[in-house]
C-alpha cells in the first residue's frame, strides 16, 4: 500500500493535513478484508436440499467452501445401523473462493483451478 504525500500548506493551528492513501488496481483497503466473512458466506451461497455448507478462511479474502450432503444409505453394508455410523455426510462439492464485502453484500469469485 502506497501513501502519497502531497505538499499542502499547514493549517492555521500549525498541524499538518492527514495523508491521503492511494491504492493500485486490485489492491483493497486492509480494513475491508480484516474481518472473517465465513458465516456470511455460508448463508449466501446456493445449496441443494439437505446440504450443509462449511466455510473456512484460509488467509486474507480467500476461503475454502465445502458442500456436505447426506450419504447414500443404499451403499451401507448394514442400513439398519443408523446410530453407529460415524460418517453420514460426504463432500459433494468443494471450491476456493475470493470474497469481498461491498456495501451490505458480498462479491464472490470462484478461484478453484480447473483440472
Amino acid at each position: 500500500m502506497e501513501t502519497t504525500e502531497q505538499q499542502q500548506p499547514e493549517r492555521p493551528d500549525g498541524t499538518k493535513p492527514v495523508q491521503s492513501q492511494q491504492f493500485s488496481p486490485g489492491q483493497v483497503e486492509q480494513s475491508a478484508v480484516s474481518g472473517d466473512l465465513s458465516r456470511e458466506i455460508e448463508s449466501t451461497v446456493e445449496r441443494e436440499p439437505g446440504d450443509r455448507v462449511r466455510v473456512t478462511r484460509i488467509y486474507g479474502p480467500n476461503y475454502r467452501c465445502n458442500w456436505w450432503s447426506p450419504g447414500n444409505k443404499a451403499q451401507y453394508d448394514n442400513p439398519g445401523m443408523y446410530g453407529l455410523l460415524l460418517t453420514t455426510h460426504t463432500v459433494r462439492m468443494s471450491r476456493f473462493l475470493n470474497v469481498r464485502k461491498v456495501g451490505d453484500g458480498l462479491v464472490i469469485a470462484d478461484r478453484t483451478r480447473k483440472s
